[in-house]
């Protein structure tokens, strides 16, 4: 499974959740994901698909996304900046504990 299935896959797992709840704040942790092939494209077809499933998710919702590596920190803020017109904020950090800080952040 590549990356951008390997996302989808978990962003349906957790809305199918009898636990879940729309508009929960999220932690994508990418710090041992493996990219092989990871293009712009992928990354627009996940806007596309999260914009799909906006009602099972919600809005007004925080996404932080952890990448320690270079290659990875740029494919995901090039997911950010795609993502702008989405109704959440997202954040990248190159290390869990400032993405926690920024989430329990509430406005």
């Amino acid at each position: 499974m590549n990356l951008l299935e390997a996302i989808k896959s978990a962003a349906m797992d957790m809305m199918e959740d009898p636990d879940f709840k729309p508009g929960a704040d999220a932690l994508w942790d990418l710090r041992e994901a493996q990219i092989k092939n990871f293009s712009a494209e992928d990354l627009r077809s996940l806007v596309f698909f999260i914009a799909e499933h906006q009602a099972k998710r919600g809005a007004g919702y925080k996404v932080a996304i952890v990448a320690e590596r270079d290659l990875l920190f740029g494919g995901a803020r090039m997911f950010e900046a795609f993502a702008d017109s989405l109704p959440f904020s997202c954040r990248v950090f190159r290390n869990v504990e400032d993405a926690e800080q920024w989430i329990c952040i509430k406005p």
